[in-house]
């Protein structure tokens, strides 16, 4: 998700002229282990880069669920991908889709971060759809579009489906 959160800061500031600041967290393995990075966006200046209460939190593997679920603020809402994750207790702010296999229908399967983060932007939209489209294309080129835009299509799907969902 470190890439994930580099292009979301990337596309906030040179598309839509915000501020953003970005922190990552990884183990000694970052692929399959637990990485995790936290991302600011505001209109302004930001006085402190880290993340003190989340709006949102997108979780792709069980460790990253049961190390930080337990510990959110009630108003933060989770994105977590339902094909690798088996959640606890579910408030209504929890939301799982089959991002894994929505990657595999892609042929996107190392790309379930841009498919996480495509559905993230349909949710939550803290930046511009197309301000992120732009900046994958810049730095990963059409195939890591195609699975960005697989990720939105996906919640759009979802959303469609459940009225209740939508940006808060």
């Amino acid at each position: 998700m470190q890439l994930a959160g580099t292009l979301l800061g990337q596309a906030a500031v040179e598309y839509e002229g915000r501020f953003a600041c970005q922190l990552q967290s990884f183990g000694v393995a970052s692929r399959g282990g637990y990485a995790h990075a936290e991302v600011v966006i505001a209109d302004g200046e930001i006085a402190y880069p880290g993340v003190t209460e989340p709006d949102w939190v997108v979780i792709l593997s069980q460790m990253a669920y049961d190390r930080l679920v337990p510990g959110l603020p009630p108003k933060s809402r989770v994105l977590y991908d339902a094909d690798r994750v088996v959640p606890g207790e579910s408030g209504p702010g929890s939301i799982g889709l089959p991002l894994s296999s929505t990657a595999i229908r892609a042929e996107a399967e190392r790309s379930v971060n841009l498919v996480a983060l495509g559905a993230l932007a349909s949710l939550a939209q803290p930046v511009g759809i197309e301000a992120l489209e732009r900046t994958i294309m810049g730095r990963l080129g059409s195939s890591a579009v195609r699975a960005f835009t697989a990720g939105v299509r996906l919640a759009e799907t979802e959303r469609r489906g459940n009225r209740s969902l939508g940006s808060d």
